[in-house]
């Protein structure tokens, strides 16, 4: 059985908030699906977590569901996954992964840029 390379980058992740060297100029390349904010979504994030007392930074086993009801709405998120679309399954999972790639960014302090022009993914330098 394989690796999945969602794991994969989930695991390349924890190796980054930890302190660990990440060629993450190669992850983004090796992981074209791997779902990295843009900068309204970055926005997005920071401002959620800030409205839920920013404990995500800190702390690794908080909950990412309050940040999550914070930027979909807790009414919306709260709802089981039977009584969502799958637009709405879809987009929840969206913004998990959005929020997962943001803290490990943010846990590390990794200096985050936003370009106007879109990253080549085949760049490899």
């Amino acid at each position: 059985r394989g690796v999945k390379i969602a794991t994969a980058a989930n695991h390349v992740m924890t190796a980054l908030t930890a302190g660990k060297p990440v060629e993450f100029k190669r992850l983004v390349r090796e992981v074209p699906d791997l779902m990295i904010p843009n900068k309204t979504q970055w926005g997005v994030i920071r401002e959620a977590i800030e409205k839920t007392g920013g404990a995500l930074l800190v702390e690794e086993k908080a909950p990412l569901k309050p940040v999550i009801m914070e930027i979909l709405g807790k009414e919306r998120v709260e709802n089981e996954p039977s009584e969502k679309t799958s637009a709405e399954r879809e987009e929840e999972s969206k913004w998990y992964e959005l929020l997962r790639t943001s803290l490990a960014l943010m846990r590390a302090e990794f200096p985050v840029r936003f370009s106007t022009t879109p990253v080549d993914s085949t760049d490899t330098s």
